[in-house]
């Protein structure tokens, strides 16, 4: 079950439609759409998935349509950088400015015993320093939300608690996991209003929520643009039943990865990390199902390519390795590794690369003796394990060669 992050502009969408509430927010990616607009005042702010927009100065507040689209040029395109992770300004939420004269923090949780909610007297940007002040309360998966338990548990005015209900009732039926609103304020009216929102859905619930998610869209996460070898392995997935996958974590590192099945991968980049080598492992991806010596030979090339560019002074190695393979070839697959290793032999046994491989699956005595044979023939160091040899005992063996570095 994996927790997808969704647009602000959804979330509140969708929110709105349950609670049978109009909703006036127009979600724009030209400077252009923001002149359309009517002549109220308007709140302007990027829709990317990531957090603490205000402190970052990426929220407009209190400007007209002119003036929403003049802000909206000016970061339109541009680079940011939130917490350590760089990305490009591309989507844009435009709201009504609304007045209000006290905020809160409202979320929903899904826990394993029901929904876990949560309510601060304090919201807005500066939550993080009254979250010891924030109160919880779990509504039992079996039971349907209540009020007065609610208001009692939370020390909260009856209509916010009649609010809760509703947001459970939401979350349930929409398929969510998460739901959190910084600030909910009350408006001039007297109505609730939620003004920022974050939200996660299940992805297990695609089928059932077809028709409710039908214009829901899944923005991709908040990063700058992929690598021209990012790109073209995302090319070469979208082309074939295999998967290949392939993420530049840090392009100088010295430890690169040509790793196959998604549990594999994740153990030996997770172990490589827990031994201290988090920053020193340059990419994260996966080359499987049973891709065929085109795909392989590509994908490899690309990666190895990559991995001869990265400017470090420090050994290199590439790590081909995997679980056992339910229906891989591991003789077809590593036969395209090989034609990528002769193609660029002179500058692997320039640089003194060493390949660190363990594999296994189908056919894959024949397919580890191809490696063996073939980097003995092109002076490529190396070193072969079997599934006999077990992938923790690998992976230690991995780390006392990476230990010099």
């Amino acid at each position: 079950m994996a927790h997808i992050p969704i647009r602000e502009y959804d979330a509140k969408r969708l929110l709105s439609e349950f609670l049978g509430q109009s909703y006036d927010w127009v979600l724009v990616r030209t400077a252009q759409e923001a002149k359309s607009l009517p002549e109220w005042r308007w709140v302007v702010k990027p829709d990317q998935c990531f957090g603490k927009r205000a402190k970052h100065g990426l929220v407009a507040v209190d400007v007209s349509a002119s003036e929403a689209a003049e802000w909206i040029h000016q970061r339109i395109d541009t680079i940011v950088e939130i917490d350590g992770v760089r990305g490009i300004l591309d989507t844009f939420l435009i709201e009504p400015y609304i007045e209000y004269a006290q905020e809160w923090y409202a979320s929903i949780e899904c826990v394993r015993d029901g929904e876990l909610v949560r309510f601060c007297g304090s919201g807005g940007v500066d939550i993080e320093s009254e979250w010891e002040n924030t109160r919880e309360y779990t509504v039992s998966i079996d039971r349907e939300p209540n009020a007065n338990a609610i208001s009692e548990a939370l020390k909260i005015p009856r209509d916010i608690a009649d609010f809760f209900v509703r947001l459970v009732a939401f979350v349930r039926e929409y398929g969510f996991v998460f739901f959190e609103i910084n600030p909910l304020v009350c408006d001039s009216a007297g109505r609730l209003r939620f003004l920022d929102a974050v939200a996660r859905i299940d992805d297990c619930e695609v089928y059932r929520q077809k028709n409710r998610w039908k214009d829901l869209g899944f923005p991709p996460a908040f990063s700058a643009v992929k690598t021209e070898t990012e790109s073209y392995i995302e090319s070469l997935d979208r082309a074939t039943g295999a998967s290949l996958k392939l993420t530049i974590l840090h392009p100088d590192a010295p430890i690169w990865l040509l790793t196959s099945g998604g549990g594999g991968s994740v153990i030996i980049a997770d172990t490589l990390a827990d031994r201290g080598y988090a920053t020193d492992i340059a990419n994260y991806g996966e080359c499987s199902g049973n891709p065929d010596r085109d795909n392989t030979r590509e994908y490899a090339r690309a990666l190895i390519r990559a991995m001869l560019d990265a400017k470090t002074d420090r050994q290199k190695y590439l790590i081909i390795a995997g679980a056992i393979a339910n229906f891989t070839h591991i003789d077809k697959t590593f036969a395209g590794i090989i034609d990528a290793l002769e193609e660029y032999q002179v500058e692997l046994v320039r640089q003194r690369v060493i390949l660190l491989i363990r594999r296994g699956g189908i056919n894959d005595t024949k397919g580890l003796a191809m490696m063996r044979d073939a980097c003995d023939r092109l002076g490529i160091c190396v070193t072969v394990a079997d599934a006999n040899e077990g992938m923790v005992n690998v992976l230690e063996k991995i780390s006392i060669q990476t230990s010099d570095m």
